[in-house]
């Protein structure tokens, strides 16, 4: 893979960490990172100002008070990935994980006719009783456009370029790591569609962060720190961090669950979530190198009767969180034993039965000649050959 060593991105997967520890009960809340710079333009006039700043506080009200729908009215949702992420993300907070504080504050505000860009400031906590994260701040490039109904939240301000299957949109001031990402994506895309057998018919979306904290406020503001991030319909989203993993495993990983998606027509397919997350990984290591150590855990578990039952990690929002660190592992340990004993292609028609019509239970008997239990059992005899 040409550039594998890429300058590198990025900083922890979903649901690859543990939880992380409760905050006390009045946590403090760390500087931003230093905001991005926006391209120059005149300053918002005193009125314009005043209306984004009326805007700020509507928007505030709405999230405290948990109002989904009077949210989305002051949003502008005409571009639809940014609709259909952005509606995600208010299902979360109006929903399952409402939240205990939250603001929102402007700076450098720049308008260019019908629309300005300025720096946004995000700060949110959540009650520790619903959700185990600590206060969190950060400070993004976001934009606003205007209407017949006055101003209107339009979502973070992007340089974007086009890359041949891929959108890419980095955050104002990271234009300088595009030449890179560009030379590579189109090889990465390459071996991922190779290796799992099949290419999307649409064009990918790529979103590049400028830190952790501002990927997790534009996504779900309930997630632990995470690295890359994929729904159905949604774009791939990373963090930009020069000190951390290769970028190019990070986005076969990514890639993988997209193909998985626009498989089962834009939507999750009906392989769990272990088998979703194992395959990506195991995706990722063919660009990275093996993952022995994971592997080895895996056997230790196996060795010490420590392997979580598969049943329990097979939809993501009902695994317990103390199960993740088993999720990744696991699930690659599966796929690299069902790739050794069937081969890739009768993995992947496997893993293409389980798009849209079958769950794991029938997929398994028809595509390789056993049931899920039985393959189970094999798979432990095989983890227990290599200790």
């Amino acid at each position: 893979m040409k550039n594998r060593w890429l300058a590198p991105l990025l900083v922890i997967l979903v649901a690859g960490c543990g939880p992380v520890p409760m905050p006390s009960a009045a946590p403090s809340i760390a500087p931003p990172p230093a905001a991005t710079s926006i391209p120059s333009a005149p300053a918002a006039s005193t009125g314009t100002a005043a209306e984004v700043q009326a805007l700020l506080e509507q928007m505030t009200a709405a999230v405290l008070a948990g109002e989904r729908d009077d949210y989305l009215a002051l949003v502008d949702l005409a571009d639809p990935v940014f609709a259909l992420e952005h509606t995600r993300w208010a299902d979360d907070w109006s929903s399952r994980h409402p939240v205990a504080m939250y603001s929102l504050e402007l700076a450098d505000l720049q308008q260019d006719g019908e629309s300005a860009t300025g720096h946004m400031t995000v700060a949110w906590a959540f009650d520790p009783s619903i959700v185990a994260e600590p206060s969190r701040i950060t400070t993004f490039p976001a934009s606003f456009s205007t209407g017949a109904g006055g101003w209107r939240y339009a979502g973070e301000a992007w340089t974007s370029s086009e890359v041949p299957y891929f959108v890419l949109r980095v955050a104002p001031g990271l234009e300088a790591v595009v030449p890179d990402i560009a030379d590579v994506l189109p090889g990465i895309y390459g071996d991922v569609t190779a290796e799992y057998g099949y290419e999307p018919s649409g064009t990918l979306e790529i979103k590049l962060y400028a830190d952790a904290n501002a990927l997790v406020a534009n996504t779900l503001l309930s997630l632990p720190t995470i690295r890359g991030w994929n729904e159905p319909g949604e774009a791939l989203k990373l963090v930009h961090d020069p000190g951390g993993p290769p970028l190019a495993p990070t986005i076969a990983h990514e890639l993988t669950h997209f193909l998985g998606f626009d498989r089962a027509g834009t939507r999750r397919s009906r392989m769990p979530w272990w088998l979703d997350e194992g395959m990506a990984t195991y995706v990722a290591s063919t660009i990275e190198g093996p993952a022995g150590d994971r592997l080895a855990q895996v056997i230790a578990w196996e060795a010490e009767g420590e392997l979580a039952p598969w049943e329990e990690m097979a939809v993501f929002e009902e695994t317990p969180v103390e199960l993740w660190e088993h999720v990744y592992p696991q699930g690659y340990a599966m796929v690299v034993f069902v790739t050794e004993r069937f081969g890739s292609d009768r993995r992947n028609d496997w893993l293409a039965a389980m798009a849209t019509e079958v769950d794991i239970d029938e997929a398994t008997p028809a595509k390789l000649g056993r049931s899920f239990d039985r393959l189970d059992v094999e798979f432990r005899d095989w983890l227990a050959d290599q200790r």
